[in-house]
């Protein structure tokens, strides 16, 4: 079951000696994994572990923002460090929010290239995005997640909107 956690992670460590598969190319914050769970431990324990360790990771980052942080800022900020460039991005931003439309994911392209199935890369998306859910948590920002590669759609579409 490939998930993404954290590099450095509680995660990773638990499972050295298992057969692992450590994707380059994901910077310094995550990495993938493809590791028999199912073999150690029950799936849903499994879902339920990598989804709070991955939550915390987004708080932990969200941490390292400024207290201002904004949906304008959030944004922003995917932008001015060339995020958005990675993800093929589209970025707007209104009195009411900011929206970001990423028209390319390489943990899917990842996991595809795995062997994940469309049901396991649909799972793995929705976990993944538990970083994000973590960040918008921490700044008391709603976060709206339209549509999903991961889930057979064309692109991410990512809306931030002050509570």
């Amino acid at each position: 079951m490939p998930i993404v956690v954290p590099r450095g992670s509680f995660a990773v460590t638990a499972l050295e000696g298992y057969h692992c598969k450590i994707h380059p190319g994901f910077g310094q914050t995550r990495v993938v994994l493809c590791c028999p769970f199912k073999e150690v431990l029950p799936e849903t324990e499994v879902q339920k572990a990598a989804r709070n360790a991955i939550y915390e990771f987004g708080r932990l980052k969200a941490k390292k923002d400024p207290a201002d942080f904004s949906p304008e800022l959030w944004v922003k900020r995917h932008v001015d460090k060339g995020s958005y460039l990675v993800f093929d991005s589209d970025v707007e931003v209104s009195p009411e929010g900011a929206v970001q439309q990423m028209k390319y994911c390489a943990l899917v392209e990842a996991w595809k290239e795995m062997g994940c199935s469309d049901e396991e890369i649909d799972l793995f998306c929705d976990i993944a995005m538990e970083g994000d859910r973590g960040r918008a948590d921490v700044h008391g920002v709603r976060m709206e997640l339209e549509e999903r590669i991961g889930r057979g759609d064309p692109y991410c579409k990512l809306k931030i909107f002050n509570k």
